[in-house]
Protein backbone atom coordinates (compact mmCIF):
# COMPACT_ATOMS: atom_id res chain seq x y z
CA UNK A 1 0.00 0.00 0.00
CA UNK A 2 1.18 3.20 -1.03
CA UNK A 3 0.97 7.01 0.29
CA UNK A 4 0.36 8.47 -2.60
CA UNK A 5 -1.24 12.15 -1.43
CA UNK A 6 2.23 13.54 -1.23
CA UNK A 7 2.42 13.46 -5.19
CA UNK A 8 -1.01 13.79 -6.34
CA UNK A 9 -2.98 15.93 -3.81
CA UNK A 10 -2.67 19.08 -5.44
CA UNK A 11 -4.19 17.65 -8.73
CA UNK A 12 -7.27 15.79 -7.23
CA UNK A 13 -10.44 16.39 -5.14
CA UNK A 14 -10.78 17.10 -1.34
CA UNK A 15 -12.86 13.33 -1.68
CA UNK A 16 -9.62 11.81 -2.79
CA UNK A 17 -7.16 12.94 0.03
CA UNK A 18 -7.98 10.21 1.63
CA UNK A 19 -8.14 7.60 -0.93
CA UNK A 20 -4.40 8.73 -2.02
CA UNK A 21 -3.10 7.67 1.58
CA UNK A 22 -3.70 4.22 0.52
CA UNK A 23 -3.13 3.28 -3.09
CA UNK A 24 -3.00 -0.58 -3.43
CA UNK A 25 -2.55 -0.29 -7.29
CA UNK A 26 -2.15 2.11 -9.69
CA UNK A 27 -3.64 1.78 -13.49
CA UNK A 28 -2.48 3.13 -17.06
CA UNK A 29 -5.33 2.87 -19.88
CA UNK A 30 -3.47 2.35 -22.82
CA UNK A 31 -5.71 3.85 -26.05
CA UNK A 32 -6.25 7.70 -25.72
CA UNK A 33 -3.87 7.62 -22.43
CA UNK A 34 -0.45 5.91 -23.36
CA UNK A 35 -0.75 5.80 -27.01
CA UNK A 36 -2.52 8.48 -28.49
CA UNK A 37 -5.09 7.68 -31.54
CA UNK A 38 -2.81 8.58 -33.85
CA UNK A 39 -0.32 5.26 -32.25
CA UNK A 40 2.24 7.82 -30.83
CA UNK A 41 3.37 7.77 -27.47
CA UNK A 42 2.39 10.31 -24.67
CA UNK A 43 5.65 10.65 -23.43
CA UNK A 44 4.38 12.55 -20.24
CA UNK A 45 2.10 9.68 -19.67
CA UNK A 46 4.72 7.41 -19.95
CA UNK A 47 7.43 8.91 -18.06
CA UNK A 48 4.51 9.52 -15.16
CA UNK A 49 4.36 5.08 -15.68
CA UNK A 50 8.12 4.65 -15.42
CA UNK A 51 8.05 7.53 -11.61
CA UNK A 52 5.62 5.40 -10.19
CA UNK A 53 7.41 1.69 -11.61
CA UNK A 54 10.55 2.79 -9.91
CA UNK A 55 8.49 2.69 -6.65
CA UNK A 56 8.84 -0.41 -4.47
CA UNK A 57 5.36 0.18 -2.76
CA UNK A 58 3.35 0.31 -5.91
CA UNK A 59 1.89 -2.41 -8.19
CA UNK A 60 1.43 -1.43 -11.32
CA UNK A 61 -1.38 -2.05 -14.17
CA UNK A 62 -2.17 -2.11 -18.13
CA UNK A 63 -5.52 -1.76 -18.61
CA UNK A 64 -7.53 -1.57 -21.75
CA UNK A 65 -11.40 -2.12 -23.11
CA UNK A 66 -9.72 -4.49 -25.94
CA UNK A 67 -6.30 -5.92 -24.24
CA UNK A 68 -5.46 -7.04 -27.54
CA UNK A 69 -5.90 -3.99 -29.52
CA UNK A 70 -4.53 -2.23 -26.80
CA UNK A 71 -1.05 -5.10 -26.34
CA UNK A 72 -1.23 -3.85 -30.35
CA UNK A 73 -0.89 0.05 -30.11
CA UNK A 74 2.00 -0.64 -27.23
CA UNK A 75 4.22 -2.57 -29.11
CA UNK A 76 3.25 -0.48 -32.34
CA UNK A 77 4.28 2.79 -30.67
CA UNK A 78 7.55 0.49 -29.58
CA UNK A 79 6.26 0.45 -25.48
CA UNK A 80 6.06 -3.75 -26.00
CA UNK A 81 8.14 -3.71 -22.44
CA UNK A 82 5.18 -2.15 -20.67
CA UNK A 83 3.43 -5.73 -21.90
CA UNK A 84 5.76 -7.93 -20.00
CA UNK A 85 5.31 -8.05 -16.31
CA UNK A 86 1.00 -8.36 -16.55
CA UNK A 87 0.29 -7.86 -20.00
CA UNK A 88 -2.84 -5.98 -20.61
CA UNK A 89 -6.20 -6.48 -18.54
CA UNK A 90 -9.17 -6.01 -19.37
CA UNK A 91 -10.87 -3.19 -17.95
CA UNK A 92 -14.29 -5.11 -16.79
CA UNK A 93 -12.20 -7.72 -15.51
CA UNK A 94 -10.16 -5.29 -13.53
CA UNK A 95 -12.43 -3.46 -12.31
CA UNK A 96 -14.71 -6.93 -11.18
CA UNK A 97 -11.73 -7.64 -8.63
CA UNK A 98 -10.96 -4.15 -7.69
CA UNK A 99 -14.61 -3.98 -6.48
CA UNK A 100 -14.30 -7.44 -4.81
CA UNK A 101 -11.34 -6.74 -3.41
CA UNK A 102 -12.01 -3.48 -1.83
CA UNK A 103 -8.96 -2.11 -2.90
CA UNK A 104 -8.25 1.51 -3.37
CA UNK A 105 -6.62 2.27 -6.95
CA UNK A 106 -5.24 5.38 -9.30
CA UNK A 107 -6.53 5.30 -12.44
CA UNK A 108 -5.00 7.23 -15.40
CA UNK A 109 -7.36 7.59 -18.70
CA UNK A 110 -8.25 9.65 -20.64
CA UNK A 111 -12.11 8.76 -20.53
CA UNK A 112 -13.07 9.43 -16.74
CA UNK A 113 -16.65 7.90 -17.08
CA UNK A 114 -15.11 4.67 -17.77
CA UNK A 115 -13.72 4.18 -14.74
CA UNK A 116 -15.98 1.38 -13.11
CA UNK A 117 -14.34 1.21 -9.30
CA UNK A 118 -16.01 2.98 -6.61
CA UNK A 119 -12.41 3.41 -4.75
CA UNK A 120 -10.54 4.95 -7.69
CA UNK A 121 -8.82 8.07 -7.68
CA UNK A 122 -9.33 9.11 -11.23
CA UNK A 123 -5.87 10.77 -13.00
CA UNK A 124 -7.43 12.58 -16.69
CA UNK A 125 -3.98 13.48 -18.43
CA UNK A 126 -6.41 15.65 -20.99
CA UNK A 127 -7.44 17.76 -17.74
CA UNK A 128 -5.43 21.26 -17.77
CA UNK A 129 -4.45 20.94 -14.43
CA UNK A 130 -3.05 17.58 -15.15
CA UNK A 131 -1.13 18.78 -18.20
CA UNK A 132 0.81 21.11 -16.61
CA UNK A 133 1.39 18.64 -13.61
CA UNK A 134 2.71 15.94 -16.39
CA UNK A 135 4.61 18.42 -18.06
CA UNK A 136 6.95 19.98 -15.31
CA UNK A 137 7.42 16.25 -14.18
CA UNK A 138 5.89 17.82 -10.42
CA UNK A 139 5.50 13.69 -9.84
CA UNK A 140 9.56 13.22 -9.61
CA UNK A 141 11.52 13.13 -6.30
CA UNK A 142 13.49 16.23 -6.11
CA UNK A 143 11.74 17.77 -8.44
CA UNK A 144 9.17 20.87 -8.13
CA UNK A 145 6.64 22.19 -10.31
CA UNK A 146 7.19 26.15 -11.07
Amino acid sequence: MADLSPIFARICGKEDQEKLKAIDLVAFDVIGTLVDHNGKLKRNVLSLYYAMAARDDVQLRIISSDPIDGREKLVLAGARHLTFEGGVRTKSIFYDGVEENKMNILVVDNEPHSVKAENAVIIDPTDPAVVVFLQTRAYRPGLHAA
